[in-house]
């Protein structure tokens, strides 16, 4: 999972985000979190790469991103976190 963690994310229309950063070759769904201005995209592991879809979700948040951070995904129920933190890309 890479999340993309906002500076905001005042003024976008999620649903027409989420549809956009799924439609990316390696993304297999998008989730936006408002609140804690986070964008999460779980990847198909046999065709993503982080450091190149960092750069396309960036453009097409186009708002600042803070960080860029790669997940391993969390177990049932539990949430991102240090525990699930394998690096961040940028």
């Amino acid at each position: 999972m890479l999340r993309l963690v906002c500076e905001s994310l005042d003024g976008i229309d999620p649903a027409q985000l989420q549809t956009r950063l799924a439609e990316l070759q390696g993304v297999e769904s998008a989730a936006i979190d408002l609140y804690e201005r986070t964008v999460d995209l779980y990847l198909d592991r046999r065709r993503a790469a982080p450091p190149h879809l960092v750069t396309l979700a960036t453009e097409r948040v186009g708002l600042p991103v803070v960080a860029a951070e790669l997940h391993r995904a969390p177990p049932s129920g539990a949430r991102l976190g240090p525990s699930t933190l394998l690096f961040v890309v940028r």
